[in-house]
């Protein structure tokens, strides 16, 4: 992606250094959490999805984007420490890249983190995937992997207007606006394919 740059001329004085210094080291503690969080369910859980036949899904992500493509992850720090249990990138890995040439957003689930289930935070990461998608007229691709909603938190993630049935109504509104803006909505439904199919476009 573009980098943006400022021509701001920042004044050589100790407070500018002291800000300066801590700021790097915020930087660093952000870069240390996001790493964290994008190494998705952890060893163990990755071995079992290979054993499956399958790749980790910034992978298969990877793999469907053009060769050449930028990607841009959004909410990559999702859920970090809003549970008693990890929730790497809550569970669900969604941004922007290109395909054919074309910008689409992708919403992926991670089948790694509590086998790809919805927590409030999950659902609340898709919609917003979708409300970006629907505001820039970006085609939508799902990579579908999910064991639905994580069962303990119910009560959190069914009954309200922005909760779980929000995504579908997106999706059907997406879906309306396909033929008059030509933003597709596809899903790839990958939880029981033993073989990585994305792979083909290479």
């Amino acid at each position: 992606m573009p980098v943006i740059t400022s021509d701001t001329q920042l004044l050589n004085t100790q407070e500018t250094a002291k800000n300066k210094a801590a700021f790097e080291l915020i930087l660093q503690q952000f870069k240390e959490i996001d790493a964290a969080q994008k190494m998705s369910g952890g060893p163990k859980a990755q071995t079992k999805q290979s054993d499956l036949g399958k790749f980790p899904v910034r992978k298969r992500i990877k793999l469907l984007l053009d060769t050449e493509s930028p990607w841009l992850e959004l909410s990559a720090c999702a859920g970090y420490q809003l549970y008693t249990h990890p929730l790497p990138a809550a569970g669900i890995v969604c941004g922007i890249g290109y395909i054919e040439n074309r910008p689409v957003m992708i919403i992926a689930n991670d089948p790694t983190v509590k086998a790809g289930t919805y927590f409030s935070i999950t659902v609340k990461k898709h919609l917003r995937a979708q409300k970006i998608a629907k505001k820039l007229k970006l085609p939508c691709v799902y990579l579908v992997d999910s064991g639905g909603i994580f069962l303990p938190e119910q009560a959190e993630v069914f009954p309200d207007q922005q909760h779980f049935g929000k995504i579908f109504y997106h999706q059907a509104k997406l879906s309306e606006r396909s033929k008059k803006d030509l933003m597709p909505n596809i899903s790839l439904d990958q939880s029981k394919t033993k073989l990585n199919i994305l792979e083909e476009r290479r």
